[in-house]
């Protein structure tokens, strides 16, 4: 099974990063010749342990120079099969890193002893999770399929990682959180027979060296500055060319060649020499209309070759997005900035969907559930009530609709109070991870993805399961319900005192003794037959955020399904053993139970209905992003801003990220 799931890995991640390649024109018209060679001594090990050479033996010889094509050769031919690559921001680590996960993935069909797994190395805090558990934690994000638990291990994840079958590529160690980044080096040293390809900053690097020590065994390069020859021919190549066969890159590529030593030469060539910059240059200016490469001639506009990095960092958006319309255009940076500072504040480089409503502070966003909750539940119970006060009981119009208006406020009111209390005692933390499973009504308990699951969580486990949560659901349900219940009868004897609203006491024994009864053992069942039925996502299922959102919509939405029917068969239960209530009433009770209290559990106790609310609602409603968040994202995917990363985006690269979240200024 492990070489099954390795295989469709394989196949997924092979997909994803060609892609990415495509997206960032890596090879359009050619890749630009990323080389490095051999580090400084004092940031690497002893080449005998990088060869793993026995004491007194001489080490193998390696070669620790080339170019982006070779990389996958020179890091096989390092015995230890551990390396890390230093440069400066920009000059190609993670375009580098992408090359060598792509080459040692190999042509389709082929199956490396090893899967290469890209991870963004700066959301890991060596000093509550150690490297295994995170990496495992960051598959089963990535690829909820692998989320799938075995007889013999927590999941395929920890399987593939313990058994020695996946090869991490760790971009960006400099982007760990300040403070984190010796222990960091610390405890990827506990992992001295881990093979990995570590990319980082050079000065961040050697800090953590010079507090802690190399890392062992692991060979060192540094990225090398491009040529100027290499930055003329790939800038001319992309751009449009005239009638006589020039382009707007040649006078200033002649400029270069001609008075080096000018400021704004100087300033300008310095600034080409990162491979990031140079594809900067090229989205701004090679086929711009409405401005000209000799712009970043002008040494009074650009006194720096820091001025020069920070003017095409700001240009990158709108040049993207030029085919936007005016307005959109403008806002376009304001919503990239929101999303940048949120990451920087969360001191992350991934974008999860699931975590953009954390920005929004834990009472607005226990507020918002609970008027949203309570305003759902409340048209529910208005078009219900308001046919069956006028139609069957037979009030008068006038009269059907206060009733029917005073009753849905009474309860939507009770019923958001209530939601958005168990939102902030239970919830809100608990609902920013999204679901990893589908619920599946077996076909066949023979065979097929439901059976090789019960086969692997066990009879015993998967009745554990069913037990805990039932009692977890009665108790929630029941709490909830006595609280939304004595809220609406406080409320409705205030609002309806003019009409007939009988004994309070009797009102609130049988409210508290039957209906909570009754909705606790909805939720207790639900939650029990949900943990029979749940199946995790296929391993070959494709995975991205949006796919992701998906599965988590679906997924909610049968858990509501599931409550309807199991609130229906209950009340017929209830009914059949002659509860004082009427066959028209408990109808009534099911379909504004079902409908309103399956709402109630999608707004306050799941992540997707937290995105609704916060993400889809509350955020374009203040202005910090579009309405249709999700096209938007993958809109900017599409021109090159964001990447894909498993099931999270990521800015096209840090300095991206960083001078938007300078440039953010919230609305006022």
């Amino acid at each position: 099974m492990l070489n099954e799931a390795a295989g469709l890995l394989v196949r997924s991640l092979r997909t994803q990063w060609a892609e990415e390649e495509g997206r960032r024109k890596v090879h359009d018209p050619f890749p630009l010749p990323v080389r490095w060679r051999e580090a400084h001594t004092e940031v690497a090990d002893h080449e005998p342990n990088v060869g793993r050479a026995r004491a007194q033996a001489a080490p193998p010889p390696s070669a620790l120079s080339g170019e982006l094509a070779d990389i996958a050769a020179v890091y096989q031919g390092v015995r230890s099969q551990r390396m890390v690559v230093l440069g400066r921001a920009g000059t190609g680590k993670t375009v580098l890193a992408v090359r060598l996960l792509l080459d040692l993935l190999g042509p389709p069909g082929h199956l490396p002893s090893r899967v290469p797994v890209f991870f963004s190395i700066s959301s890991w805090n060596p000093t509550t999770t150690p490297l295994r558990r995170w990496m495992t934690q960051q598959l089963e994000r990535d690829h909820p399929g692998l989320a799938e638990p075995l007889a013999n291990a927590p999941s395929l994840a920890a399987a593939l990682v313990d058994n020695e079958l996946i090869l991490p590529v760790l971009d960006g160690f400099d982007e760990i959180a300040d403070g984190l980044h010796r222990p960091a080096l610390r405890a990827l040293n506990t992992e001295t027979r881990m093979p990995l390809f570590l990319t980082s900053r050079t000065d961040e690097y050697a800090a953590a060296v010079r507090g802690t020590a190399v890392l062992s065994a692991a060979a060192v390069v540094e990225l090398a500055g491009l040529e100027l020859s290499d930055t003329a021919d790939y800038l001319r190549r992309s751009s449009r060319r005239a009638r006589d066969g020039t382009t707007a890159w040649d006078p200033v590529l002649e400029r270069l060649r001609e008075d080096p030593r000018h400021p704004a030469s100087s300033h300008l060539s310095t600034v080409l020499r990162t491979p990031l910059m140079v594809a900067l240059a090229r989205d701004v200016y090679s086929n711009a209309r409405d401005r000209t490469p000799a712009d970043l001639l002008d040494v009074d506009r650009f006194g720096s070759p820091e001025a020069l990095e920070d003017h095409l960092l700001d240009m990158f958006v709108p040049a993207r997005y030029a085919d936007e319309p005016a307005h959109r255009r403008e806002l376009v940076p304001q919503w990239l900035g929101f999303l940048a500072g949120h990451l920087r504040r969360s001191r992350t480089t991934d974008l999860a969907w699931w975590r953009m409503g954390t920005d929004v502070n834990r009472r607005t966003r226990t507020w918002l559930v609970g008027l949203l909750g309570g305003l759902g539940f409340g048209l529910v119970d208005a078009l219900i009530a308001l046919p069956v006060n006028w139609l069957i009981y037979g009030y008068a119009l006038p009269e059907a609709i206060g009733l029917s208006f005073l009753e849905a406020l009474s309860f939507g009111a009770a019923c958001g109070s209530g939601v958005a209390l168990a939102h902030l005692f239970w919830g809100a933390d608990a609902a920013a991870m999204p679901t990893r499973v589908r619920v599946r009504v077996p076909v066949s308990f023979s065979g097929g993805g439901w059976s090789r699951h019960r086969a692997a969580t066990g009879v015993r486990g998967r009745f554990r399961q069913s037990v805990s949560r039932l009692g977890a659901g009665v108790l929630y349900g029941y709490v909830f319900s006595c609280l939304g219940f004595a809220v609406y009868i406080v409320l409705s004897t205030l609002a309806l005192g003019a009409f007939d609203m009988g004994d309070w006491a009797e009102t609130m024994r049988f409210h508290f003794s039957t209906s909570a009864v009754y909705l606790g053992l909805a939720c207790g069942l639900t939650l029990a037959l949900v943990a029979a039925l749940e199946v995790p996502i296929d391993i070959d299922s494709a995975v991205s955020p949006s796919a992701l959102l998906r599965t988590n919509r679906e997924s909610v939405l049968a858990r509501t399904l599931v409550f309807v029917l199991v609130l229906a068969v209950l009340g017929a239960v209830f009914f059949a053993v002659s509860i004082d209530v009427s066959a028209l009433g408990l109808l009534v009770f099911v379909v504004i139970g079902g409908a309103g209290g399956g709402l109630l559990l999608i707004v306050g106790m799941t992540a997707w209905g937290q995105w609704i609310c916060v993400v889809r609602v509350w955020l374009p409603l203040t202005g910090r992003l579009p309405w249709n968040v999700n096209a938007f994202l993958e809109d900017a995917q599409r021109r090159g801003v964001l990447r894909q990363s498993g099931a999270v985006y990521q800015f096209r690269h840090a300095r991206l990220q960083d001078r938007l979240a300078e440039g953010y200024r919230p609305h006022r």
